[in-house]
Order: structure tokens, then sequence, then C-alpha cells
């Protein structure tokens, strides 16, 4: 089994059932050390500048809140926004440029850990933030981390999200409910706006922006195996057929890629590239053995690029399919056309917006499984959700759409 799945549900499981325990130490601290000094519940400082930004998982989440971090941005143009994340998001937050300053979280040693959690808790309360603004949905770890960093620091200001443990709730100055009807990047500028004045501007336009002016040089250059589609007229459809660590039952089966494949590469003007993370690359590699051999023109690039260099590299491609996950978001963000295939989770809440996306949804009568109120962690063993996504359904939404003739000017995209 995967090395870093047993770490990320060791993790969630500390979560679970020594999380809730350390949390209410620390709160119980805290409220006795409230009453004590009769401070009651804290408010907005009205000059209140830096911001702290908690967010651990999901680096498709962190770009979605993106346009809500521009708001504060805007709304404080003379403070500081700081994140406190894993160390493998650092590419994904290296992208937002209203982010001015990280802090980096490393688990990759479990028995390291603590050591390097009180570290950066250090470094983060002598900053002194004004608001601390946790967009973890639920976890105990978000909690306790901001337990960590409230206690004793004076009149800080903390943010979070209503939960249905009490306790909970408690630890934050501002509870903000999750609705359910709004996509998630309007979720997180709901969390924003509950202490900046006013509303946000969530269009995503400086986001795209910004991103494409970060694409660099040409990435085909660096790739011997794509230097001809630039000269030859080729073109590029990007597949990704993972979901990250922890979501198995958001993956589209194999048995489907492989057909969609099969039946895409008859045409000798494309170029079938395979991305992923490094942690994918066993899954991928299993899958391209069971590509029949006489396919050519299929290309596995996955543990090898860069988030920087996945940005240049959807510039350059038709159409991105994809299991809902993290480059999803990233290709939404640069313009590239996109086909996901979603079930365990909803696409109201994480679906791209806007046209040239298309998803592909069941809605039976299990899905969605994954929420908030369970980690998004399901049982389920048999994703009958995304088992009934006919392949043929793909194939003619390509072939209606033209989404293989949509971008031919993609190799020249102006900033």
């Amino acid at each position: 089994m995967n090395t870093q799945y047993i770490k990320m549900n060791f993790i969630r499981k500390l979560d679970s059932y020594a999380g809730p325990l350390l949390c209410r130490f620390l709160l119980l601290i805290k409220l006795v050390a409230d009453y004590v000094s009769h401070r009651s519940k804290r408010k907005i400082n009205p000059e209140a500048q830096d911001i702290l930004i908690i967010k651990f998982f999901g680096f498709g989440s962190i770009l979605m809140a993106a346009p809500a971090i521009a708001g504060a941005k805007r709304k404080f143009p003379s403070g500081k926004i700081a994140m406190l994340t894993l160390m493998e998001n650092k590419e994904v937050c290296e992208l937002i440029p209203w982010i001015d300053e990280l802090f980096l979280l490393d688990i990759g040693s479990l028995l390291k850990f603590p050591f390097n959690y009180f570290c950066i808790l250090s470094k983060v309360r002598r900053q002194q933030f004004d608001i601390v603004v946790d967009l973890e949905f639920l976890t105990c770890f978000s909690a306790l981390t901001t337990l960590c960093i409230a206690l004793f620091s004076g009149e800080k200001t903390s943010v979070g999200f209503n939960s249905p443990m009490y306790w909970r709730n408690l630890v934050y100055e501002i509870n903000v409910s999750f609705d359910h009807s709004r996509h998630i990047s309007r979720i997180f500028g709901k969390v924003f706006s509950s202490f900046a004045e006013g509303s946000l501007d969530l269009s995503f336009n400086e986001e795209k922006k910004h991103l494409l002016s970060t694409r660099g040089h040409n990435i085909l250059d660096e790739i011997p195996e794509l230097k001809s589609v630039a000269s030859g007229g080729q073109k590029i459809v990007c597949v990704n057929i993972n979901a990250g660590v922890l979501s198995f039952n958001r993956r589209w089966p194999k048995e489907h890629f492989n057909v969609l494949i099969t039946e895409l590469i008859k045409d000798p003007n494309l170029k079938i590239v395979l991305i992923g993370g490094k942690g994918d690359i066993e899954y991928v590699e299993g899958f391209t053995r069971e590509l029949p051999s006489s396919i050519p023109n299929v290309i596995n690039l996955c543990g090898k690029l860069s988030i920087k260099k996945l940005v240049g590299f959807f510039v350059h491609s038709e159409v991105l399919i994809t299991n809902d996950s993290g480059p999803l978001h990233i290709a939404y963000l640069v313009g590239t056309p996109t086909i996901s295939f979603f079930g365990p989770e909803t696409p109201f809440l994480y679906g791209p917006l806007g046209e040239n996306h298309y998803v592909f949804y069941e809605d039976l009568h299990c899905s969605p499984c994954l929420n908030i109120y369970n980690s998004k962690f399901s049982r389920c063993n048999d994703n009958i959700c995304l088992k009934k996504i006919d392949p043929q359904k793909v194939l003619d939404l390509i072939k209606e759409k033209k989404l293989l003739d949509a971008r031919e000017g993609s190799r020249s995209v102006q900033v």
C-alpha cells in the first residue's frame, strides 16, 4: 500500500481521536484565562491589518480561496497576509501573489513532526497577527493550531467554520456557516467578508492573469517527446487518472480511461499526455502497462512536472480530462477546457465555473458520500457513481463540442 496513504490515514485518525481531547484541554485554559482577565468575546479591531490563514489540506481548495485572499488584500492594503500550510502546498501558494509570507509545516517524518510543529507555532506567534482565519472545515488539528496561536497572545480575532461540535465553536470569535448552496470560492469569500466589510470580487479574473504570467518559457522545449508538437501541428490531450492519496474512490475506472485513450489516439494528430504527482507514479505506470502495446503517442509525465511547469503545460493543451483533483483547478484558472468526473464529491461545490468546462456527474442516491462532516472520508468500495459514466458519452461530448478544435490559438495565449 502507498506509504503516503498510510501516513495520511494515520494523521486523520490522530485528528479524530486525540484532537478533541487536546483541543478541549487548551480551550478550558482559554476560557479560564478569559474569565480571570474579564475578557468578553473579542470584536474585530478596526485597525487590524495582518492576517494569518490556516489551510493544510487540499491544494485545489487553496487555489479556490485565491479571490477571497485578493479581496482581503485590497481591504487591508498596508497589512500582511501569511499562510500556514503543509510543505507540499508550497508551489501552489507561490502562485498566489497576495500571500506575503509562508509558514510551511513538514509532515514528512512523524517522529520529527512535533518539534517542527512547535517551531512553526513559535515563529507564527512572534509575528503577532491581528486576525487568524481557519479555512479548514472541521478538523481538530486546525482548531488546535488556532488555539495555540491565539492563547495568551493579546486581542487576536479568530475566524472559523461553524461546527456541530459545540466546543469547536468556542475556539473562534466569528463562526461562519458552511453554505452548501454556494461554490467553495463563494464560501471562502463569505469567511473573509465576515471581518472585511463590503462585498469581495470573486471573479478569478486577476488570478487567471497572474497565473498565465508565471508560465515562463515554452515548456514543450524541455520535453523531447513533445518538441514535434510546436513544429508539427499536433495537439495535446492532457489526461489525469489520479485523484489524490486518500481519494481512491474519486477515480474514474482505469478501464474507462483505457477505452477513451484507445479511441482518441486513433487520430495521428493527437498526443496523449498522462500527468500526476510523485505519489501517483506507481498507479500511472501500472495503467500504461495495461494499454494496448500498439498505441503510439502516449507520453507519461507523471511526477515530472512541477506546479509551475504544469501551468505552462496546460497553456499548450487542447483539453484536460481528469478526475476531481487539484490539476482541474489549475487548468480552470489557466483557461484550458476541461472534462471532469465527479461522484463521491459534488461538482456544485468544487466543480469548475463558466464555459468550456464539462462535468460528468450521475447524482445517484448515494452521491455525494464525501462531505465536511465525515472529514471527506467514505468507506465505499464500489464507486458506481463513476463506473456508470460511459466512455462513449465522453467521446460524444468531445466530438459535439469540438474540443479538439477549440484552441487553435492556444500556443500564443496572451496575458
